[in-house]
């Protein structure tokens, strides 16, 4: 499944390709705050 995280602002911040199975994403790179989170066709607020 691709995954995207994206600011609020609508700009594509990361993106990757995850195989099935458990994951885990580093998104150290991004400061605090409220991002979107498209995981194939869901898609979610997170606060990071």
């Amino acid at each position: 499944v691709q995954v995207s995280i994206y600011s609020m602002k609508g700009e594509l911040l990361f993106k990757k390709q995850l195989q099935p199975g458990a994951q885990q994403l580093n998104l150290q790179n991004l400061m605090k705050g409220m991002y979107i989170m498209k995981a194939g066709t869901s898609t979610q607020k997170i606060l990071l």
